[in-house]
């Protein structure tokens, strides 16, 4: 049997397009951008969109794409909320505060392995089920809520049109395969007191002292993702990529000991063994060297 479905690729270039054009009939199947996808089933309904498509990636290493960045179109507060839903939710920006001290973040409130160290304040699932204010809080004001994939990239689909702050909360020990610990850090000229011990960082209600946390703010214009542009309508996909200031490098830890005989013990120039080589209380440390040889994706070494 023939296949039928029709899948178009947008080309977008990394860091530099906002705005996307596509000129689009309506008998396709799959549009593709970055690594995502959006399907046609249930896209046009009227003449002009009244919602948009925001996609993106968080970046390092000038290009490579995070994983496990949480993102979400920033709402605040409006004010017709109980008692309840007004501890839960007491935001009217993103620097905004919470009882305890801590501003809007993304950062789960559950603890992920042993290395992890929670310092947020997202909702879990359980949570959301089982607590009827927390499900009501998270409807009305996370409804943008995402994390990029294993490239890096996100998307938020059905977006109303209009302009929007879009926050992204990465925390480097949580990022999937690029997950960072104290020592990877130290390497870079951090100190031990920075952190709680070699392999946990530190805990506070300042989220921005942390140093395995990075944060940050912009603002994106949501336009219409169809429409007619005979009509003066500007349409197409709101492009917004996220540049993060850290810079991933792989770093190893080796464990050892060099022991060697002392220069009384050690073998002489007649290579004859002396009756006390090899004794414990004559044995003495040295330094040493670690080369390294590394073969390459292309076969080089």
């Amino acid at each position: 049997m023939e296949n039928t479905n029709r899948s178009l690729r947008v080309r977008t270039n990394v860091g530099d397009d906002k705005f996307i054009t596509v000129n689009l009939s309506s008998d396709y199947d799959v549009l593709e951008i970055l690594s995502l996808k959006i399907n046609q089933k249930g896209t046009y309904r009227y003449h002009t969109s009244t919602y948009g498509v925001i996609v993106g990636r968080v970046l390092a290493n000038n290009g490579f794409g995070v994983p496990n960045a949480k993102l979400s179109l920033f709402i605040p507060m409006d004010g017709n909320q109980d008692v309840i839903e007004n501890a839960l939710y007491p935001y009217l920006s993103t620097g905004g505060k919470n009882s305890d001290g801590v501003r809007y973040n993304l950062l789960p409130s559950q603890q992920r392995d042993d290395c992890h160290q929670v310092v947020g304040t997202f909702p879990s699932k359980r949570l959301m089920l089982d607590d009827n204010s927390v499900l009501e809080v998270f409807d009305k004001y996370y409804t943008y809520t995402t994390r990029t994939n294993e490239s890096g990239d996100y998307m938020f689909f059905g977006i109303p049109v209009g302009s929007y702050t879009l926050h992204m909360d990465l925390d480097i020990s949580d990022c999937g395969k690029l997950s960072q610990r104290p020592r990877d850090l130290v390497y870079k000229g951090y100190t031990m007191e920075q952190f709680e011990n070699p392999n946990q960082f530190k805990i506070d209600t300042e989220l921005s002292s942390l140093s395995q946390i990075f944060s940050q703010d912009t603002t994106v214009v949501v336009k219409p993702f169809w429409g007619d542009e005979k009509e003066g309508t500007q349409i197409g996909i709101t492009r917004e990529d996220i540049n993060v200031n850290y810079k991933f490098e792989p770093t190893c830890v080796f464990l050892g000991s060099v022991v060697s005989d002392s220069s009384n013990e050690g073998i002489s120039k007649k290579c004859v063994p002396t009756n006390r080589m090899g004794e414990m209380k004559e044995l003495i440390t040295g330094s040493g060297t670690i080369e390294i040889i590394r073969k390459k994706i292309d076969n080089s070494v």
